[in-house]
């Protein structure tokens, strides 16, 4: 007996479909694999089409579209990974859309196969969380299969009492994956520093064959960025919303000044070869550079942005901006220690009143620096933040503690948005008493304070990347056409 045929000719006029090879169901497929895959491929191909008309939008809006892609898109092919086992060779297409269009036009950069790598990092790791479908595919289903389990027994038992699900089995598979799921990550950071580090050495030998090896090999550049931006707080500006109401949306240029040359040291596009100081140009000594007053100008935005900040905390009274610091007699000059700051004209940054203590004052001063800065050497990360707070607490901490009866806070913070130890506790305490008086989760409001502190260090790493340093061509011009005026003014009264 033809089973089919009979099927269908019962069901002739009810307007039920009979498929023999496959349905699709809950997003996902049942059926023979053949029909899985040709499900799977047509789903593929229209997403490869929206990805496409998404690169095409991030010409002129990188940031909106790269938010649409991490906040929407790349969870519509995450879920089909989920469902479906043995996909990882039908996401080709997918990937070359993200690698050959989208990263191209969204980043201004084309990716080799070392920085796709690093691309493909998620952003707490310093990477831009462009994950690679064909080898996130196996994992995906995997980890999904696991979680569910529980679940997938109440099906296939047909269960219908929920006093026996094990909800607690799910919470450990849960647990239990995140757990794996980081020390995956782990292993694959350190797989692709591997990778840097030996692509690095292999371009080293092949231009550098005659010379002989150095003792010791230092992290190349590309290996140090990514550790900079693997910083807490150094990608808040890159996972959060345009939202212009809160000044968080990024011109183009912004944008792709941002994450390609500040993020991850590659050459910006119109770039001068020589800057207006006489140097060699490059994107570190853009950073370092003080013609023009931009290093001021990062720091200034900061102190401003802090001091913002403690306003809205509770509890905080008489907040100050570049206080002077008492004078000091002759005699206590003479019991200050050799490193503190004895002048006249000293001043702190911030100063607020009831910040550690009630009625105590607090006095800050901020420091940004380059770490990748010529002078800083090799040290790592941490050890020239540890330096840097060093050297502020000998300049000031004596001072403060003596004279004034305050408690000093050195705030140091890397360009990329990463700060010091002392400083991530001064935010912590900030976040806990804003989250007071506004009633918000503490958790919020931290990383709404971390992402404001980003987004102003990324705007001013930019103007100090593209600021006009010259101070010839333009005012000039301008001076050129004032002189004149008032040349022809003085005619004109001239004339009898």
């Amino acid at each position: 007996i033809d089973i089919e045929a009979a099927e269908k000719r019962i069901h002739a006029d009810t307007g039920i479909t009979i498929e023999d090879n496959g349905t699709r169901h809950l997003g996902a497929t049942l059926g023979t694999q053949e029909f899985k895959e040709k499900f799977l491929q047509k789903k593929i191909e229209k997403l490869s089409q929206e990805l496409q008309i998404l690169s095409d939008i991030s010409v002129t809006q990188p940031q909106a579209a790269y938010t649409a892609y991490m906040w929407g898109f790349k969870s519509k092919w995450q879920f089909l990974q989920r469902v479906s086992k043995g996909s990882s060779h039908l996401f080709i297409p997918l990937e070359n859309v993200i690698n050959n269009s989208f990263i191209p036009k969204c980043i201004g950069h084309l990716a080799s196969p070392t920085l796709r790598e690093v691309f493909a990092l998620p952003t707490r790791a310093g990477g831009l969380g462009l994950e690679n479908p064909t080898k996130t595919a196996t994992a995906a289903y995997e980890a999904s299969n696991k979680i569910t389990q529980e679940l997938k027994r109440a099906i296939l038992t047909q269960n219908t009492d929920f006093s026996e699900f094990d909800e607690e089995k799910e919470k450990e598979a849960k647990k239990q994956y995140q757990k794996e799921k980081q020390e995956k990550e782990k292993e694959n950071v350190e797989r692709v520093k591997a990778i840097i580090r030996g692509a690095t050495a292999e371009n080293n030998n092949n231009i550098n064959e005659a010379k002989p090896k150095k003792k010791k090999e230092h992290d190349p550049p590309l290996l140090r960025a990514l550790e900079i931006a693997a910083d807490k707080g150094a990608s808040n500006w890159l996972t959060s919303l345009p939202l212009e109401r809160y000044n968080f949306a990024l011109s183009k240029t912004e944008w792709r000044d941002a994450v390609g040359p500040l993020r991850y040291l590659l050459p910006p596009k119109n770039f001068p070869s020589t800057c207006a100081c006489g140097a060699p140009n490059s994107v570190i000594h853009a950073q370092n550079c003080h013609l023009g007053g931009f290093l001021g100008l990062r720091h200034d935005t900061v102190r401003n942005t802090i001091a913002h900040l403690l306003e809205t905390a509770k509890g905080c009274s008489d907040i100050e901006i570049e206080k002077h610091l008492t004078p000091l007699e002759n005699d206590e000059k003479k019991r200050a220690p050799r490193t503190s700051n004895t002048t006249e004209g000293a001043r702190m940054d911030v100063t607020a009143l009831g910040f550690w203590g009630p009625l105590q004052r607090v006095f800050c001063d901020i420091r940004v620096f380059n770490p990748l800065a010529p002078s800083k050497g090799f040290k790592s990360t941490e050890a020239q933040k540890k330096d840097n707070e060093k050297e502020k607490k000998d300049a000031y901490q004596w001072r403060v503690k003596e004279i004034e009866k305050g408690t000093f806070t050195p705030l140091v913070f890397t360009v990329q948005g990463g700060c010091g130890r002392e400083c991530d506790a001064f935010l912590k305490q900030l976040s806990e008493k804003i989250a007071k008086k506004s009633g918000e989760d503490q958790s919020s409001i931290m990383a709404w304070i971390r992402t404001k502190l980003s987004f102003a260090l990324v705007r001013t790493s930019v103007v100090c990347l593209r600021g006009w340093r010259k101070k010839d061509k333009r005012k000039h011009t301008t001076d050129n056409k004032e002189t004149e005026f008032a040349i022809s003014t003085t005619e004109t009264k001239a004339l009898p």
